[in-house]
């Protein structure tokens, strides 16, 4: 769910408490009057106000509400419902309460109507997409007579949708269930070995594979898994049925509104938001970390993000704390070192001082206060691992991200803490192989390189981190090999980034073209565009290159190519060889071709 999508949700949320929107919890199963009140007390003064008004609770008609709609319910064709409401005061408004659809002996909701708020419209509209039995329950409020307290009624019908044609929940979910297995297989094709390969690849496949429902109605994970659309919820669900899929442990968390996953990768619970992460926008040039900033967060920055807009986390169970950033993204990707570096220099002068505690400010950006805690609070949890030393004595360095700026704490660190260091391996003598050039596409490049150390070959996120600088534009890019577990240190790489090929094609619309002296006695003539080009990318030039010392006279229109033979040329056969060029064109190289036009004057 995008930033504009989450506004979405909370306009509509406060119109619907503006609009008296009752709790889910205030509704009873039975479709009985419920009122509502703030106390059991308030309620004895309703009835002893109506009392006082001469209207008592005898005379006062029950609120009750009536459905009426046209059968048979056929699939696909709008079904409209007309509520009416008796009794009360008669000041109603309607709203849908839940749908439900029958399926494999229980009842599974269908649409989401939490941001539906009452309206004095009395009709209700749907159209049904999958075959089976189905209970509809509809809602009226309502003010209760003589008092200013308020009362609700739902009933509920139950119905048979039909057609010649269509699916059936059962089918739905064998044919999502088939889908869940055609990309857990993909996922394996794809080399996913670890927890967290594969939670990250499942992760990628829904938010590629998913639109944002607006409508706010789908939101199982059948509707993302076989149409490609859905709420947080159905974002959420599908990503639950795949990781449960590839066995790997996960939850249900929730906000104000908001639904998103708690996965459990490498015995470690973290927060993985695919609704968020959806994002086809990279608006502040994070790269790889734009579709990926809320994969791998823990319970700290989770809270952090949400405490941005006010919310905080609601239904979470307790078992799924996460107190480490180790899975996020940011950090095991090595995007965490594009903005790390920025603050290592500061760091060390500090320490130089034999300063305890200071803080340093962001680079300067336009980021949102929610992306800068998705990516510096990683980035913290980064910087605190790293060694540093003061003095030429090992330091431990502790830092935190809050309200813009980075704050850090100096502390001695343990001498089992730097014999653990002194036992790691480093990787300035490492091997980095396997990078080749690429050619510019305008976007971030990054590479998989083979790294061997004493002949083993390491892990990529397990053994060692990557780190790419200088990766978009021409010329050469680097990548830091940075030791991670069992190792320590870093080793540099390059490779080239160059431009596409040009892509031009040029060809003669005639092998030879004849012209008749006498034309050319009277005054020049000429031979309009006689070369094709096609594909070409940058601005396209020709220009006169002949060898042939007579056809050196003759006049190529740099712009249009259109050839001119001077006045008084003399009988005879002519080769006019021509260079058409294109200039390039982000992100296409120059290129040239030359063209031998033959010009025969009789």
């Amino acid at each position: 769910m995008t930033a504009t999508l989450r506004k979405l949700f909370s306009a509509v949320l406060s119109a619907a408490l503006a609009a008296a929107l009752v709790p889910a919890a205030a509704f009873a199963d039975s479709e009985h009057q419920v009122r509502y009140s703030a106390t059991e007390a308030s309620i004895a003064e309703a009835s002893s106000a109506e009392s006082g008004a001469g209207n008592s609770q005898e005379e006062v008609q029950p609120l009750a509400l009536t459905i009426d709609y046209q059968q048979p319910i056929i699939l696909g064709v709008p079904t409209v419902f007309t509520m009416q409401g008796t009794g009360g005061a008669g000041e109603y408004k309607y709203r849908p309460y839940s749908l439900y659809i029958y399926n494999g002996g229980s009842w599974q909701e269908v649409v989401d109507f939490s941001f539906t708020s009452y309206s004095p419209e009395n009709t209700f509209e749907f159209t049904f997409d999958t075959l089976g039995t189905y209970r509809l329950r509809l809602s009226v409020f309502d003010r209760i007579p003589g008092t200013e307290q308020y009362q609700y009624s739902t009933t509920t019908v139950q119905f048979d949708v039909t057609g010649s044609q269509g699916i059936t929940a059962a089918e739905r979910n064998r044919k999502a269930a088939e889908k869940i297995e055609a990309v857990w297989s993909a996922c394996l094709a794809a080399g996913c070995n670890t927890e967290y390969e594969r939670a990250l690849w499942l992760h990628d496949w829904v938010i590629d594979h998913c639109e944002y429902d607006t409508s706010l109605r789908y939101y199982q994970a059948a509707d993302l898994l076989l149409d490609g659309r859905g709420t947080c919820e159905a974002y959420h669900a599908a990503y639950m049925a795949l990781l449960n899929r590839a066995g790997i442990a996960c939850g249900r968390v929730s906000s104000s509104g908001h639904v998103w996953t708690s996965v459990r990768i490498d015995g470690k619970w973290c927060h993985v938001d695919t609704t968020h992460d959806d994002s086809d926008t990279d608006w502040f040039n994070l790269g790889t970390a734009a579709r990926h900033r809320l994969f791998g967060l823990d319970d700290a920055s989770m809270v952090a993000y949400l405490a941005v807009n006010g919310e905080s986390i609601k239904v979470r169970q307790p078992s799924f704390a996460s107190d480490g950033l180790q899975n996020s993204f940011v950090i095991r990707s090595g995007e965490v070192y594009r903005y790390s570096e920025y603050f290592a220099e500061a760091i060390q002068k500090n320490l130089d001082k034999g300063s305890t505690s200071f803080s340093l400010p962001l680079p300067a950006n336009n980021w949102p206060e929610n992306y800068r805690v998705a990516v510096y609070r990683p980035v913290a949890y980064q910087l605190s691992s790293l060694d540093w030393s003061a003095a030429g004595k090992p330091v431990s360095v502790a830092a935190s991200y809050s309200a813009g700026k980075l704050s850090f704490t100096v502390g001695s660190r343990t001498a089992a803490a730097g014999n653990a260091a002194a036992k790691k391996a480093s990787l300035s003598n490492a091997k980095v192989t396997g990078l080749v050039s690429k050619a510019y596409t305008g976007k971030r490049i990054t590479q998989k390189p083979t790294v061997k150390l004493a002949g083993k070959t390491l892990k990529l996120n397990r053994d060692y981190t990557l780190h790419f600088a200088n990766n978009i534009k021409r010329g050469t890019a680097t990548v830091t090999v940075k030791g991670m577990g069992s190792y320590t240190g870093s080793k540099k790489a390059s490779f080239k980034i160059v431009k596409y090929k040009q892509p031009m094609k040029c060809s003669l619309k005639a092998k030879a073209k004849t012209v008749r002296a006498s034309k050319i006695s009277k005054s020049p003539v000429s031979i309009p565009k006689p070369f094709t080009v096609k594909k070409a990318k940058g601005k396209v030039t020709f220009a006169n290159v002949s060898t042939q010392k007579t056809s050196k006279t003759f006049k190529v229109n740099s712009r249009t190519g259109t050839v001119t033979i001077p006045k008084m040329t003399k009988k005879g056969t002519y080769l006019l060889k021509v260079r058409i060029q294109a200039a390039g064109s982000s992100p296409y190289a120059y290129g040239s071709r030359n063209l031998t036009l033959k010009v025969q004057i009789r």
